[in-house]
């Protein structure tokens, strides 16, 4: 997936504005499940809540999901 498609679906999920591989996550259990539906309609993989509730970053997230996913 391109980043920038990435971030911009990150920011719909999320409904928030301006996000790139250095921001910060703060995920409410709402976040959660929204990061979760949206890693698992984009690169089927699932993970649990306990897993995205450590994610302090969207680096940290892309790291989980695979950096190899991501194309510039």
């Amino acid at each position: 997936m391109n980043k920038k498609d990435f971030f911009a679906s990150l920011e719909d999920y999320l409904e928030l504005e301006g996000l790139n591989e250095n921001s910060p996550l703060e995920l409410s259990s709402l976040g959660i499940l929204s990061v979760i539906a949206l890693i698992d309609e984009n690169f089927d993989k699932q993970y649990k809540a306990s897993e995205i509730k450590e994610i302090k970053s969207v680096q940290e997230l892309m790291s989980l999901i695979g950096t190899e996913n991501f194309i510039d």
